[in-house]
């Protein structure tokens, strides 16, 4: 096992969690626009999108409205890092069909599109962060708890299939 301090194990220690928060928001990404109309054919309007989520936690964790503003400046956040990672859809999408334009996988443009998208989770990792710590630390034990067990049973279906 490689060393975590050596060169080779910071290094996938950095892919690992790049791939962690990635593969996150990927997911995010997937769960709010899945279905190709946004969010309940909010056709991708992210203000909507962001109104709805908001309604829909404050009304199931009984947010107050200072709550329900951190809240939202999460969910801003969150929105602000999803298009920073993940540009215009099409242009994602063109920059991997170009990746797998020719007979083989093209390696440095794979490359250089995920150090791209490393760069910009790194810029934008510690506001996001910042954000989701103020929206947790605001909430009270009851709160986190029941954040604790949405996540627990997400996990949990996860991991069934």
């Amino acid at each position: 096992m490689k060393s975590v301090n050596s060169p080779n194990g910071r290094r996938w220690v950095k892919r690992g969690i790049f791939a962690a928060l990635f593969g996150g928001l990927v997911a995010l990404g997937f769960s709010a626009f899945g279905n190709g109309h946004g969010c309940h054919g909010m056709g991708g309007d992210s203000a909507k999108m962001r109104e709805h989520m908001t309604e829909r936690v404050a009304s199931k964790l009984d947010l107050s409205p200072a709550q329900r503003q951190t809240l939202d400046g999460l969910l801003a956040k969150m929105a602000t890092e999803r298009q920073a990672l993940m540009g215009g859809q099409g242009d994602m999408r063109a920059q991997f069909e170009g990746v797998i334009s020719g007979s083989t996988l093209d390696q440095v443009k794979a490359r250089q599109l995920v150090e791209a998208k490393a760069a910009a989770v790194q810029t934008k990792s510690p506001e996001l962060i910042a954000a989701a710590a103020a929206f947790f630390d605001s909430l009270n034990p009851k709160q986190q708890q029941q954040i604790r067990e949405f996540l627990s049973k997400r996990s949990q279906r996860w991991h069934q299939g």
